[in-house]
């Protein structure tokens, strides 16, 4: 298992818990979690103006990650979501 930082844009808490379902389902752990707030967007996405900012430590297994940043590419769950190694920091 190796260990991620996942900062990902929602609108609102049904979507985080949306989200919490989602990376469950990729036997991912939830370790940490920091809510920076809502912000406006320098310009609209989706036709959204604003979002709600989290960001996530998960501790989860390699050969699943590509196929959870696909699907969370493709759901409307996210806004936006980036998803980094903690060893390569």
């Amino acid at each position: 298992m190796n260990m991620y930082e996942c900062t990902i844009i929602v609108d609102g808490p049904k979507q985080l818990e949306e989200f919490k379902a989602l990376i469950a389902q990729f036997s991912a752990k939830l370790s940490g979690e920091k809510l920076w707030g809502k912000r406006l967007f320098s310009y609209p996405i989706n036709k959204k103006e604003s979002g709600e900012y989290y960001t996530m430590k998960l501790s989860m297994d390699p050969s699943k990650l590509a196929d959870m940043r696909k699907k969370l590419h493709y759901s409307n769950i996210v806004i936006r979501s980036l998803i980094i190694d903690k060893k390569r920091l």
